[in-house]
Parts: C-alpha cells; structure tokens; sequence
C-alpha cells in the first residue's frame, strides 16, 4: 500500500474518511445479520428435537408442547423477517 502524503490526509474531511469506509461496514452488517440467522437456524432445528421428544414421552404435557411450538414459530418468524431485512438492506448486486 503506498501511502498519502500527510497534506492530503490532513485535507480528508471524517465525511470522506467515512464514505471510504462504508463498504467495509456494510458488509459487516451483512455478514452480522447472516450470523444471526445462523443462530436463530440452530434454535429451530434444537427446538424441532425437543418438540419431537416431548411427544415420545408417556405422559405428554400439552400445555409445554403448545409453548414451543408457539416459540418454534416465532423463530421461524424472526428468520424470515431478518432475511426481509437483509434483502431490503443489502440488496444483491449482479456483476
């Protein structure tokens, strides 16, 4: 990397210093996003086994059942709008 003189780096203005770096940030953000629908992902799957569990048991407690599947659905909700989001946000580009 060759290096500015200082007169122009001491000409760059924080707006010019930030606009440099946006693409950096927005690719931060992305990849933040795609971390969180990884995790929200593994919530469900781990979510999906325990539900199946609670219905080998002998005694099957609806009530609980009734709660993760309502909590199975919220995630799945939330995948979806994080996903939106990203879209809207971080549109695909085609080059």
């Amino acid at each position: 990397m060759k290096l500015k003189t200082w007169k122009e780096y001491a000409a760059f203005t924080k707006d010019e210093i930030k606009s440099a770096l946006a693409p950096l940030r927005a690719v931060r953000e992305r990849k933040k996003g795609e971390l969180a629908i990884a995790q929200l992902e593994e919530k469900i799957a781990t979510k999906e086994q325990a539900i199946e569990e609670m219905c080998t048991k002998d005694n099957i407690d609806f009530d609980a059942l009734i709660d993760a599947q309502d909590e199975l659905a919220l995630t799945e909700r939330k995948v979806g709008q994080f996903k939106e989001i990203l879209e809207q946000l971080f549109p695909a580009t085609t080059a």
